[in-house]
């Protein structure tokens, strides 16, 4: 994988050369939360590539994570005879 000296994780040089400086204005505009990107860079422990902010930003979004979901998955059963949860269901 990549040639000698060469890791597709660098943060600067050849593939973080042209990428845009990650603030919280930046992420933000990605639709996060200030609370969500900071909770982001305390997890990593440093400030995210833009690249990493992209991915982040995909996985959090309010359209495709369980934080939109969580409310109407409270409204489905679980005490059924066919519900995951009961341990009856099989293939």
């Amino acid at each position: 994988m990549g040639g000698a000296g060469f890791s597709c994780f660098q943060r600067d040089g050849p593939l973080g050369a042209h990428e845009p400086k990650v603030d919280e204005t930046l992420a933000i505009g990605h639709g996060l939360k200030p609370e969500e990107y900071a909770r982001f860079v305390a997890l990593i422990g440093r400030t995210p590539t833009f690249t990493e902010l992209g991915v982040v930003s995909a996985m959090w979004n309010e359209h495709c994570s369980y934080k939109s979901s969580r409310l109407h998955l409270k409204g489905l059963p679980t005490k059924a005879p066919t519900s995951c949860s009961s341990g009856t269901l099989s293939s």
